[in-house]
């Protein structure tokens, strides 16, 4: 990608810092922020690989008159950047208007997701640009706290379970003519014909048809609902009875591990004791005895 007028803060985005290339030493930070004007977005992978402990963030990408074809560029980017480890895509500008303004000595032939007029004749006046279409395919469906899941496909794409357990695919043909495509999910399938040129963005629920995987409310003594306190996700909420109100925060997900999930997280009994009246709490998943649950024959769960 060629590099924009901008100010020289702006590196491109293919330099680690100066303690990821040295891979014998251990970082005293806890990510990484890439932009995105030039380079090969793998780089992102290869820290990633020398240094898995650190997040990867794109903390900062635009369109603008440089940029030939704005839809291929964007497309192009959401699914490279968070396929390299990225957590976020982050534009350079939300706003600008039809001057691409204004601005103090920064970017002045940036373009932003809208364009609001600025006097004349449709002073007040908001056009919406390709970019604002373009991000609406990651933010209207890839929620807060979703991970991205591990993919293959013909056509450039990118899959993310969101917390709620629904997902999301965005794809892209970037070929001239349409392209079938088949997403296999387990033993549950779909096809659907992608014009070219062509961006889009699939959702669905609920799990493999062979039932390792439901979503609902768990629902307890009293009618109230099993609830993660206050809908935080941090390490160490506790998990409580509440009245059932349809938040995220109460509803979980069983997956074919064993364990049982809400907001991105495990139910986890604390400190993995045994003993009678144990606590538990909403906790990063790792796969320990003390979050595997199992739903008893016979019994109803949700």
């Amino acid at each position: 990608m060629a590099a924009p007028t901008s100010p020289s803060t702006r590196t491109p985005g293919t330099r680690p810092s100066p303690a990821a290339a040295r891979p014998s030493r251990t970082p005293h930070f806890g990510g990484v922020a890439w932009h995105g004007y030039g380079g090969n977005v793998s780089k992102q992978t290869e820290v990633h690989n020398q240094y898995p402990q650190l997040d990867a963030f794109q903390t900062e990408c635009s369109g603008g008159t440089w940029i030939a074809n704005q839809q291929r560029e964007d497309m192009m980017n959401i699914i490279d950047y968070t396929r390299n480890w990225a957590k976020s895509v982050t534009k350079w500008s939300l706003a600008v208007d039809q001057n691409r303004g204004p601005h103090n000595g920064g970017c002045g032939t940036c373009d932003g997701l809208i364009t609001v007029h600025n006097g004349g004749s449709r002073h007040g006046q908001v056009d919406y640009t390709v970019e604002y279409y373009t991000m609406g395919h990651l933010t209207k469906f890839v929620k807060p706290g979703a991970h991205r899941t591990a993919s293959t496909a013909a056509v450039p794409s990118v899959v993310w379970r969101n917390p709620d357990g629904s997902k999301a695919l965005l794809a892209y043909n970037d070929s001239s003519s349409g392209q079938t495509m088949t997403v296999n999910w387990g033993s549950r399938r779909y096809t659907y014909s992608l014009p070219g040129k062509t961006s889009a963005t699939f959702t669905w629920s609920g799990g493999q048809a062979d039932g390792s995987e439901q979503s609902g409310s768990l629902v307890g003594l009293g009618g109230k609902c099993l609830d993660v306190a206050g809908g935080s996700s941090a390490d160490g909420t506790p998990v409580q009875l509440r009245d059932c109100n349809g938040s995220a925060a109460q509803r979980w997900t069983t997956l074919a591990d064993g364990s049982l999930q809400a907001l991105g997280k495990c139910l986890d009994v604390t400190a993995a004791s045994t003993t009678d009246c144990a606590k538990t709490q909403l906790y990063g998943c790792n796969g320990s005895g003390a979050q595997q649950w199992r739903h008893e024959t016979g019994s109803a769960m949700w």
